[in-house]
């Protein structure tokens, strides 16, 4: 299986070097494509979509975590790679698959790349199939004011509209994102997320159970006392995909 590659470093031996290591024991990486700086990145990354983003974090212009601002969902994989050690901490805040410093040794870049690898083998198809629809093996990145999630799409466990906006409901985290609910309706996969309601889309994954509620509509039991009442006519099609 390819793993599709874009490396981005102002530095142009370190793209050599990292070329090299790649060459030399990753036959089956396919790099893309290079840039030399963060907008070169973003146009890049969003031409290629690639699997994985080897990112330099101080770059001129636009820094790593500018190329992070300025993507949207999916998200590639981003191992960011620098000489600096201060940046590991906001990196992993950032949900980066791995932090590099240079000079990169062999092994720690083969256990980023097998780590990829795997992230790549669990996507579901749906978030591969050029239609943008996020399963739960991929990753998107929210915004909150100036906060910043890039979450796995699988541990969401329900998004709520709150007016042009949208609550989305995680473990330890609840960003209000500016999109509404309607947008995200038409990027999840339907096979993993369902529309409960006018204000609610739920994760399939989360759902502990179901019980009757008054007006013959059913209530998802989301666990740790979550609940959320599915409207009538959700209930009917919930009923239908799911009956045994």
């Amino acid at each position: 299986m390819k793993l599709r590659v874009v490396v981005a470093d102002d530095e142009a031996l370190a793209r050599k070097e990292l070329r090299r290591l790649l060459a030399k024991g990753h036959p089956e990486v396919e790099i893309v494509g290079e840039a030399k700086d963060g907008d070169e990145a973003v146009t890049l990354i969003q031409k290629e979509v690639p699997d994985l983003v080897f990112l330099d974090i101080r770059m001129p212009g636009r820094d790593g975590f500018g190329v992070l601002d300025a993507l949207e969902p999916p998200m590639p994989e981003i191992v960011f790679s620098t000489a600096y050690d201060q940046f590991a901490v906001d990196a992993v805040r950032r949900g980066a698959l791995d932090y590099l410093l240079k000079p990169i040794a062999p092994e720690d870049l083969a256990n980023a790349v097998k780590r990829a690898h795997e992230r790549k083998a669990v996507r579901s198809p749906a978030g591969e199939d050029g239609k943008g629809k996020l399963g739960p093996g991929d990753r998107a990145y929210f915004r909150d004011g100036k906060a910043a999630f890039l979450i796995e799409i699988g541990k969401v466990k329900w998004l709520e509209a709150e007016g042009n906006y949208t609550r989305v409901v995680m473990d330890g985290a609840k960003p209000l994102v500016r999109r509404p609910l309607k947008y995200f309706e038409e990027r999840l996969d339907p096979a993993h997320f369902f529309r409960a309601n006018r204000k609610q889309i739920v994760g399939l994954g989360v759902v502990k159970g179901t019980r009757p509620v008054d007006g013959g509509m059913i209530e998802l039991d989301l666990g740790d006392g979550a609940k959320v009442e599915v409207s009538r006519r959700q209930t009917r099609a919930f009923r239908e995909a799911f009956r045994l």
